[in-house]
C-alpha cells in the first residue's frame, strides 16, 4: 500500500511538471525561393551548397559571391533578396503567441527587403536586421539595408517607414532585460524615398539624407522578383507594385524641383537642407 501511494505521488508529480512547461517554439517556414551563382550555406559548421527550395534554420550562415543572389521567402511575411557578397546569418525564425519574429544579422553587403504589414491580433510581429552599427527595425515595408565592412552601414526606404536604433545601445538594454529598445532619443524614423548613413563608429554621426539615383536604382531588382507570383494574393502583390509605381513618381518628381531650384538659382538654409539632415541627440 505504502509503495502504491509513493508511486501515485511521483506520477501526479510529473503530470504537475509537465503542465508547468512552456510549449515548444514554432519556427517560421523560410526558404530560398531563388538563387544564381555562388551560393553557401554553413550550418553547424559545415559548408553546403544551396539549393532551390532549401529550407533555413536559426544559427545558418548565407554568403553570397560574385554576381551570385539568393531570395529567402518568409512564409506570411514577405521576401528578401541577398545580394551579391554579402554575409549574413538567420538568428530567430520564431512563430511566437505575441508574434511572428525574424532576426538577420548582416555583416557585409546588401539585403532588400518587401514585407506585409505585420501585425497579430495578440500583439506586434518583429523582422529585425542587424548591422555592426544600428538595428533596423521593420512592420511592414519595402527598404534596402548596405553594409560596407569598416566604412558605413546605409538604410533606404523605397516605400513606408523603418526605425534604426544603435546597435550598442540595444544590446545593452536588452542584456539588462529592460523592455523595449534603445532610449526613445537614440531610435531615429527613417521616412520613404529617404536613406539613413551612418558610420561603423559612431551611430550618433547618423544623417538623413533624400535618396540618390544610383540607390534608387536598386529597387528595380524588386521587379525581376518572378517566383511570388504564385503568392499573389498572400503577399499582396499588386499593392507592392503600386507602392513602386508611387515611389518610383514622387523620386520623379523630387528630381524635377531640385533641377528646377538648381536652374532658378535658388538655395535654401542649410538647416532645412532634406538632402543633409543631421540628427541632434
Amino acid at each position: 500500500m505504502r509503495k502504491l501511494f509513493c508511486l501515485l505521488i511521483v506520477v501526479f508529480f510529473i503530470i504537475g511538471c509537465t503542465g508547468c512547461t512552456k510549449p515548444p517554439k514554432l519556427m517560421i517556414s523560410a526558404k530560398l525561393s531563388f538563387l544564381s551563382g555562388d551560393v553557401t550555406i554553413l550550418r553547424k559548421g559545415k559548408t553546403q551548397e544551396a539549393k532551390l527550395n532549401m529550407k533555413l534554420y536559426p544559427e545558418d550562415v548565407i554568403q553570397t559571391g560574385k554576381d551570385s543572389e539568393v531570395n529567402i521567402l518568409f512564409a506570411n511575411i514577405g521576401i528578401s533578396k541577398i545580394k551579391q557578397n554579402t554575409e549574413l546569418v538567420i538568428k530567430e525564425l520564431w512563430k511566437l503567441a505575441e508574434g511572428d519574429q525574424v532576426r538577420m544579422d548582416i555583416s557585409k553587403g546588401k539585403i532588400l527587403s518587401t514585407l506585409k504589414k505585420l501585425t497579430r491580433e495578440k500583439g506586434e510581429s518583429r523582422f529585425e536586421i542587424y548591422t555592426p552599427t544600428a538595428v533596423v527595425g521593420v512592420r511592414g515595408t519595402t527598404f534596402l539595408v548596405n553594409v560596407a565592412p569598416k566604412k558605413y552601414t546605409k538604410v533606404a526606404v523605397f516605400a513606408g517607414e523603418v526605425e534604426v536604433a544603435g546597435r550598442a545601445e540595444t544590446e545593452k538594454v536588452a542584456n539588462r532585460e529592460v523592455e523595449g529598445k534603445a532610449e526613445t532619443e537614440k531610435i531615429v524614423i527613417v521616412e520613404e524615398l529617404k536613406e539613413a548613413i551612418l558610420p561603423q563608429s559612431d551611430f550618433k554621426k547618423i544623417r538623413i539624407v533624400v535618396m540618390s539615383d544610383e540607390t534608387f536604382k536598386e529597387i528595380e531588382s524588386l521587379e525581376e522578383i518572378r517566383e511570388i507570383e504564385e503568392y499573389k494574393e498572400e503577399y499582396k502583390l499588386e499593392e507592392i507594385k503600386e507602392e513602386i509605381r508611387e515611389s518610383r513618381e514622387k523620386f520623379q518628381q523630387l528630381k524635377e524641383q531640385a533641377a528646377i531650384l538648381k536652374k532658378a538659382g535658388a538655395t535654401k538654409p542649410a538647416a532645412k537642407k532634406p538632402e543633409d539632415q543631421k540628427i541632434k541627440w
